[in-house]
């Protein structure tokens, strides 16, 4: 399934004399921010989140995405949501998302459609399952979904280090395409900063204060090779991203195409 990024590489930070971060376990902590990393692909976060907001415009391309999330203390992930339309006059993609925790760990729900002309490209519906072990740190997801009427699984398993970093993902498919092995590496001070796979390479910076600064990330598609680079314009006084500007080329054998994204956030905390 494709997996709804809720944040852009971001670095929240919050009220450091809030109730739940004097009662939050630092184990539990650093867990429950692998699991939005696995689930969200959103940074750790260095306070209580209780909401989150986003919204993203493209600034010459017919593209719009809203997502909310809601956390119950120590970021623990409770609900999300994503609507997604992008229309590049060639073709349009629909995508809609939702996401809950339950007794079982959290399970998501989404619908994708791409059309051409009139023409349905890909239709693509299904659910994926997040499975945390007894310490509540996920080590398993299972995405089941049909592709063009085609039912098909994705089993992902999610390796982790003496540090309780996540360090490898090994996905394994039904269908070929999404199989795929993604290695993840940290700087000093914990934070990602690299994840290579066969299909896509990311670089994350940051600023000497931890603020997250800027992400690249370059992903080969079957016929393209899409680069994308995602940097903050906008932080709070406690150093949470509240801007990010987004710039995406993609090489085609014949023709390049450019667009630019700005994405607005709203962080409510504890």
């Amino acid at each position: 399934m494709t997996k709804v990024s809720i944040g852009l590489s971001v670095a929240l930070s919050a009220l450091a004399m809030s109730a739940a971060a004097q009662t939050c376990d630092p184990t539990q902590r650093a867990m429950n921010a692998n699991n939005l990393q696995i689930i969200a692909e959103l940074s750790a976060p260095k306070g209580e989140m209780a909401s989150y907001h986003a919204v993203a415009k493209g600034e010459n391309i017919d593209f719009t995405t809203d997502t909310r999330a809601t956390f119950t203390p120590c970021n623990v992930l409770e609900s999300a949501s994503t609507t997604y339309s992008r229309d590049d006059g060639i073709s349009k993609m629909t995508m809609d998302y939702h996401l809950k925790r339950d007794a079982e760990g959290w399970i998501t729900t989404e619908a994708m459609t791409i059309t051409a002309k009139d023409k349905t490209l890909t239709d693509m519906k299904g659910e994926t399952r997040y499975r945390p072990d007894s310490t509540g740190r996920i080590t398993e997801s299972i995405a089941t979904f049909t592709l063009n009427g085609q039912l098909a699984q994705t089993r992902t398993q999610y390796e982790y280090d003496e540090s309780n970093r996540i360090v490898r993902t090994v996905a394994r498919s039904s269908l070929p395409f999404f199989e795929e092995t993604t290695e993840l590496s940290y700087d000093t001070r914990g934070l990602l900063i690299r994840t290579s796979s066969g299909k896509t390479n990311s670089t994350v910076s940051w600023g000497k204060d931890g603020r997250w600064l800027r992400s690249e990330t370059e992903t080969s598609h079957p016929y393209s090779v899409l680069y994308t680079v995602d940097e903050c314009t906008k932080w709070d006084k406690q150093g949470s991203c509240l801007k990010v500007k987004r710039e995406e080329k993609e090489k085609y054998a014949k023709q390049t195409t450019r667009y630019t994204f700005v994405m607005n956030k709203e962080i409510r905390y504890y």
